[in-house]
């Protein structure tokens, strides 16, 4: 939304009431767990303009796009099967960050918040998640992150901090919301975030930069 220069109002959501808001909105859920099923997820947003909500990440950029022709385009003309192309790749970046991530964004959320958020976490990434964080997670976070920045890398020296090169697409906003992520649950400051920020010669730290100017929340 800041990207394309449309004006928000963020509102939070524990944990525990996604799914009454759902019922409450009458918005039908999208996103999709491994075995098929859906679930209520956020963001959500709503359009006061068209009267319309939308939830999923994925989603509510293919709405705006359709509906804000005029503003910077998440999926530049042709781009679409690319995008669709892209997701195991981005998968693979975010689910092997993940783990090193959860217990510090769990530790930040208000008890009722974490009373969900913990199990519902440990069932899908299979362990509990202080142990989740190991020295073997973050071997396998880099070389994922590596093999990332050497996708990258074909575009050529000087072209590689995008996966277009020289053109902002939702694929580098997928990778820029996990080190975003990241950054903001582990803060600058850690160990942790200076470790990210090393790999590949500073590269992450060099690509989140990019986005920065979009990381307002209201606008």
């Amino acid at each position: 939304l800041n990207y394309k220069g449309l004006p928000l109002k963020t509102e939070w959501v524990d944990y525990p009431d996604i799914e009454a808001l759902y019922r409450k909105l009458g918005v039908e859920p999208v996103a999709k767990k491994p075995d098929g099923s859906r679930y209520c997820s956020l963001p959500l947003i709503y359009d006061p303009s068209t009267k319309t909500h939308v939830s999923d990440s994925y989603q509510i950029a293919l709405y705006l796009d359709k509906t804000y022709p005029n503003t910077p385009p998440l999926f530049p003309k042709g781009t679409l099967a690319f995008h669709q192309i892209f997701q195991p790749t981005c998968t693979k970046v975010v689910f092997s960050t993940l783990p090193l991530l959860v217990a510090t964004f769990c530790s930040k959320l208000n008890e009722r918040s974490q009373a969900y958020f913990r199990p519902a976490r440990e069932r899908m990434l299979g362990g509990n998640l202080e142990s989740l964080c190991n020295e073997a997670q973050w071997q396998k976070a880099e070389q994922a992150w590596a093999e990332y920045a050497a996708i990258l890398a074909a575009n050529g020296e000087g072209k590689d901090n995008l996966i277009m090169g020289d053109q902002v697409c939702f694929a580098d906003f997928q990778i820029a919301a996990i080190l975003a992520a990241a950054r903001n649950a582990l803060g600058v400051e850690s160990e942790q975030w200076k470790r990210i920020c090393g790999w590949q010669g500073g590269k992450w730290e060099r690509f989140i930069d990019q986005f920065s100017k979009y990381t307002v929340m209201d606008v």
